[in-house]
């Protein structure tokens, strides 16, 4: 397919997916209940999406996107997903698995040669899962660090700060960022392309989201919302640390209508899957510590029960910004809040939801 039949292709399919959401928008009145702290002028906002069987029970924005430019949060405006977009950077080690360009036991060392000798102990796997042992990145930056990191200048502070891991590589479960950094550049250095145009060219695009990896303010996202604090009564916009600029841990803008879009492709026998069926199981596994425990973590996916549900879940946290997804498969049913406010608990507001509408 030639690149112009390829954006033609794309575009039609956000033009299908964009009028088959408006036709099935609705709004639940217990939601907007739960959500009422939020839903006030001059303060910041949130979106919540609700679909239940591939259909959206509820999609609205409350609040607002930009004080500054008084402009409210819809169910278009981009949030920063910060550790949601786990998933992402998972699923995109799914497919180079899938192409058969990528193992889940190659070693890290193997994949970036510059790496510590103790590379060679580390498996991708344990990066997905979070049992790699990793030193945490955050802790390696240096004091005073005033510029924003890179997951470049990430990587090189594993090169040559770090001799060692905390634990055994597979021996324990603990959750680390460093981790997803590095997947993502491993989806760079085996796919040959950038992490932001393989993940527009091979996900987003493909589902008709809108969804864009955060480049740097030179690069500004489209109708994106702002991340605040509160400060003195009001609130102040905090809406970029250090760790910022870092992609695979927490880069990706999305809104509400993006993650109904997501969440739709993840459905078993969706006509036009990102993976096999073979591999969409294992994303929903929890994986396995060398003991044969299971670590509680899939592919960027959290993995418990719920009021005895499955349950497939992450969060997120970043300066200025809490999110959260839930997806309850028994009950074909997804529920993703994202705000754009450092405290409060999407995570708390998903569940009061999933009480109403879970039986």
């Amino acid at each position: 397919m030639t690149v112009r039949l390829f954006a033609v292709a794309c575009y039609l399919g956000f033009v299908s997916a964009f009028l088959s959401l408006q036709a099935h928008a609705a709004s639940l009145p217990a939601v907007d209940q739960i959500m009422a702290g939020y839903d006030r002028g001059g303060s910041p906002g949130a979106a919540v999406v609700v679909a239940k069987s591939g259909q959206i029970l509820h999609m609205k924005g409350y609040g607002s996107a930009d004080l500054e430019g008084v402009i409210p949060a819809t169910e278009l405006t981009s949030f920063r997903l910060a550790s949601v977009s786990k998933q992402f950077i998972a699923m995109g080690i799914a497919m180079l698995r899938e192409d058969g360009q990528l193992s889940l036991d190659d070693n890290i060392k193997a994949i970036f040669p510059e790496f510590p000798v103790y590379g060679r102990q580390i498996k991708v796997r344990h990066l997905i899962h979070h049992i790699s042992g990793l030193v945490d990145y955050e802790d390696l930056i240096p004091s005073g660090q005033t510029a924003q990191l890179s997951d470049h200048d990430v990587l090189q502070l594993y090169v040559s700060k770090t001799r060692a891991t905390r634990f055994k590589p597979g021996s324990q479960y603990s959750y680390s960022n460093g981790g997803y950094v590095l997947l993502g550049l491993v989806i760079e250095r085996v796919s040959g392309q950038s992490l932001d145009i393989f993940l527009r060219e091979r996900i987003f695009s493909r589902l008709g989201m809108s969804s864009e990896m955060y480049q740097g303010e030179s690069s500004p996202i489209v109708d994106r919302a702002y991340g605040y604090s509160q400060a003195g009564g009001g609130w102040r916009r905090t809406d970029q640390s250090v760790t910022s600029a870092t992609r695979g841990d927490g880069g990706i803008y999305a809104s509400i209508r993006d993650l109904f879009l997501w969440d739709r492709a993840l459905q078993p026998g969706t006509p036009d899957p990102l993976v096999g069926d073979a591999i969409l199981a294992e994303i929903f596994k929890p994986g396995r510590l060398d003991s044969g425990e299971g670590c509680g973590y899939g592919f960027g996916w959290q993995i418990d029960t719920w009021r005895g549900l499955p349950r497939e879940s992450h969060t997120g946290s970043t300066i200025g910004f809490r999110t959260a997804i839930q997806r309850y498969p028994s009950r074909k049913l997804m529920i993703a809040v994202l705000t754009n406010r450092n405290g409060g608990s999407p995570w708390s507001l998903a569940e009061q939801i999933a009480d109403i509408l879970a039986e």
